[in-house]
């Protein structure tokens, strides 16, 4: 008989540290992609269509162009580059070899090997999804239902809105609507 462990779970701020990621303060910081985000002044963000104008230093000094990751990347919503977990544990592991390597810190968002690399059900990043409390009750799932139905943004709540890609046009909520209540008697009565 053997046990495995094919998911751990935290807050945020716990699973960066049961990860061994930088954190939500770098530059590569999404769990799951590898996404660089930008620093505006005074935060760090992943912008999918980044800024045109260059940053201020670059103007004023065109040798920090690379240093500053700019010209930015223009990321594809519907492609991101992904973490994978062979490149996560190669990763890892070279950073935990010499705590010196800050550059390869920098550009993975990694900050050095988990105990968790130990088990192999463990499966980097995947094995780490999103804690309930987030994805549930700070009202992230009706915010996600405002973006689907092109009214979250109230500015461009308008049928120009719905050519965004990720809007559903109204007949498909109908038909959403109409299948859930029509599902009751598929449900087991245990949920509920």
């Amino acid at each position: 008989l053997h046990a495995y462990i094919p998911l751990v779970t935290a807050d945020m701020p716990g699973r960066e540290k049961l990860m061994h990621l930088k954190g939500n303060r770098a530059y590569s910081y999404c769990n799951y992609c590898l996404c660089r985000g930008i620093y505006n002044g005074s935060a760090i963000y992943c912008p999918f269509a980044p800024p045109m104008d260059p940053p201020i230093d670059v103007l004023n000094d065109p040798s920090k162009a690379n240093k500053m990751g700019y010209p930015w990347p223009q990321h594809d919503h519907r492609q991101l580059p992904l973490r994978f977990n062979e490149d996560f544990r190669r990763n890892a592991a070279y950073i935990a070899s010499d705590p010196g390597h800050s550059a390869a810190q920098r550009k993975t968002g990694i900050a050095g090997q988990s105990i968790l690399h130990k088990l192999s059900s463990i499966d980097f990043p995947r094995s780490f999804p999103p804690d309930a409390m987030h994805l549930f009750y700070e009202n992230v799932v009706p915010d996600m239902v405002r973006h689907y139905r092109g009214v979250f943004f109230k500015s461009t709540a308008s049928s120009s809105n719905r050519e965004d890609a990720w809007n559903l046009e109204p007949a498909v909520w109908t038909q959403i609507g109409q299948d859930q209540q029509a599902s009751p008697s598929l449900l087991p009565y245990s949920f509920g």
